[in-house]
């Protein structure tokens, strides 16, 4: 890979990234001119990784915005995930052998920040902090992985938006909740298609269960919503 010198915003992304958390953006400098990494910028609507590829390197977004896309065979896709400034792919492919599962687009124009595997491995050998990110990072993702399959083995529609909301109900410490997420990305997560999860809301809104506009949520009857669960 080649080395290229950072601007002075990309270093502020790196340090509000989770990878280089609690590390200066002067310690950052040093970081990056000790080891090899690469800029790699990538066209609007460009794939940057296909799936089954093997991609053994994390790469950080500097700019723009990433989309994680299931593609089938009949062409037709399910986004799974956006990523913006700042946020992380491919940490779960340095360890394995496996390809990757999904295929990865610039939804925009992109700037991407690529460290390879040996690269990766290096640093964590360096630089205590580093790992000790690069551990949280990996157990995040771990975590959100097993919440979405929890969130998939429920039975009913319902139950799985309910157990969504409950979810962030319980990190905010409110039932007024900021779902960070659009309609479509949350029917994506959900693994259900859109107007599924639209006519389950509006019914939910109609039975006074939720109230809800654009990305707020509130939770009108807490115990009606936790009895769903156990239905």
């Amino acid at each position: 890979m080649e080395t290229k010198v950072l601007s002075n915003t990309f270093l502020q992304v790196l340090q509000h990234c989770s990878l280089f958390q609690g590390i200066s953006q002067e310690q950052i400098s040093t970081i990056l001119n000790t080891m090899v990494y690469e800029l790699m910028p990538v066209q609007r609507d460009s794939f940057i990784a296909m799936e089954g590829d093997a991609y053994r390197q994390i790469s950080i977004i500097l700019s723009g915005e990433v989309a994680i896309k299931k593609i089938y065979g009949s062409g037709k896709s399910v986004t799974v995930t956006t990523l913006g400034t700042g946020d992380i792919f491919g940490e779960l492919m340095v360890f394995t052998n496996r390809t990757l599962p999904s295929t990865v687009s610039a939804q925009t124009e992109v700037t991407l920040l690529q460290i390879s595997q040996q690269e990766v491995l290096r640093l964590c050998q360096q630089d205590p902090l580093f790992l000790q990110n690069l551990m949280g990072l990996l157990s995040n993702k771990i975590w959100m992985l097993n919440e979405k399959l929890k969130l998939l083995s429920y039975g009913s529609l319902r139950q799985k938006i309910t157990s969504l909301l409950l979810e962030y109900q319980h990190q905010q410490q409110t039932p007024d909740l900021h779902l960070p997420f659009t309609r479509q990305e949350m029917a994506d997560q959900l693994g259900v298609p859109r107007p599924s999860l639209s006519r389950e809301m509006a019914a939910m809104k109609r039975e006074g269960l939720i109230d809800y506009w654009k990305h707020h949520v509130r939770m009108l009857e807490l115990e009606k919503l936790e009895s769903i669960m156990l239905e």
